[in-house]
């Protein structure tokens, strides 16, 4: 006897016979939040103390952020300034492997912009920024100074002797759950 399967709960014989009978339930997947994925808003605070890199003595600066090598966000440029104010907000998943780095540069009409200097945070510092996060109530702002360095990895200096500095500032968003 050869069974074929009429409908999705009755399996019956070709000769007739009820060989199988059972219950659908419908199965939808688990609302889980991953506990090693969180959701964190960053803003792009301000920068301090930059270089001249324009003919008047001035910069017009913008930052670019890096996620394990993906560009996440680049920020508006600010014109004519050494002391960039972005006040600019952006969603991101990160997760314990995970790193970033933030990148400045200078804005030019008729060649190729210029590297102002970097900062990059490894999967040890974004696991501490996140885990600042979760230890803050009510969606606290954590503000975090960066000191950049230029491409050989000394010390960005402003005009002023300063380190060049970017401020960034991290939150927890809402937990994270998977796509219906």
């Amino acid at each position: 006897c050869v069974c074929v399967c009429v409908c999705v709960c009755v399996c019956v014989c070709v000769c007739g016979e009820r060989v199988l009978q059972f219950a659908l339930r419908e199965r939808r997947p688990s609302k889980v939040v991953d506990p090693n994925v969180c959701k964190v808003e960053i803003q792009v605070v301000s920068g301090r103390h930059l270089q001249k890199m324009d003919l008047w003595g001035l910069s017009d600066p913008y930052c670019k952020i890096w996620q394990n090598g993906t560009l996440v966000f680049q920020s508006h440029v600010q014109r004519q300034t050494l002391e960039p104010d972005w006040q600019e907000f952006f969603p991101l998943l990160l997760s314990p492997e995970d790193s970033l780095q933030l990148e400045l540069f200078d804005f030019d009409q008729t060649s190729a912009d210029d590297f102002m200097g970097a900062v990059t945070f490894g999967p040890d510092e974004v696991q501490r920024i996140v885990e600042d996060c979760k230890e803050r109530e009510g969606g606290e702002w954590q503000a975090v100074k960066c000191v950049l360095r230029d491409k050989g990895g000394a010390l960005q200096l402003g005009e002023d002797g300063a380190e060049t500095e970017i401020t960034l500032a991290f939150r927890l968003a809402l937990p994270v759950r998977p796509a219906d």
